[in-house]
């Protein structure tokens, strides 16, 4: 019986369950007391918007464990934000983060992984940062973290046909592109984190 169980738990979790049906995935593991199947699930649904989304499954699901849903994709979504913010209204940087659930604000180690203009007197730093790093956090980062944190390959899209009338810097104009699939992969790598280390801390 074991064996069956485990079997239809990695059933569960796949790859095409979790990225099809995370929310059905989720419903399913909370009503079977399945913790770590919860946790992924959970995970998971930061993919996709979870609100006026209905699946069978949810008629099961108890009002605090979907509460409990809520409130994780809250605070990724807060720490998430305090990154942005951060990144583009300060120093060009991203924040290492090691999220403390007992204090306001999570601890932090400050990593350079992004272009920093180096000319000095061009018009395009912003407070540290390039225009078109700002620009693109504002308007396309932000706007779909608020409905899906973890949905960051809707940003993978030529950059070209929105910044190009944002270059005004000579220098940054020759390498933006070969920055913005560094700039997509770091943000992937820092949300999954942060998401992993809130599930870790949550009890769904």
């Amino acid at each position: 019986m074991e064996i069956v169980v485990q079997g239809m738990c990695r059933v569960l979790v796949s790859e095409k369950a979790l990225g099809t049906q995370p929310l059905r995935v989720y419903a399913i593991a909370c009503q079977h007391k399945l913790a770590e199947e919860t946790r992924l699930a959970a995970i998971a649904t930061l993919r996709t918007p979870i609100e006026d989304v209905y699946v069978e499954e949810l008629e099961a699901l108890s009002a605090a464990h979907y509460f409990n849903l809520l409130k994780f994709h809250r605070r990724v979504k807060a720490e998430i934000y305090f990154v942005l913010r951060k990144a583009s209204d300060t120093d060009h940087e991203f924040y290492e983060y090691k999220v403390e659930p007992t204090r306001a604000e999570p601890t932090k180690e400050v990593q350079s992984i992004l272009y920093r203009c180096s000319d000095r007197h061009s018009d395009c730093r912003f407070g540290g940062g390039a225009n078109w790093w700002k620009y693109f956090v504002q308007n396309q980062v932000i706007p779909a973290v608020y409905h899906a944190p973890l949905r960051l390959e809707l940003l993978e899209y030529p950059i070209g046909s929105w910044t190009r009338d944002k270059w005004s810097c000579t220098t940054c104009k020759t390498i933006i592109s070969e920055q913005w699939q560094h700039a997509i992969d770091s943000l992937r790598s820092l949300f999954n984190k942060i998401a992993s280390e809130v599930a870790g801390q949550m009890k769904f």
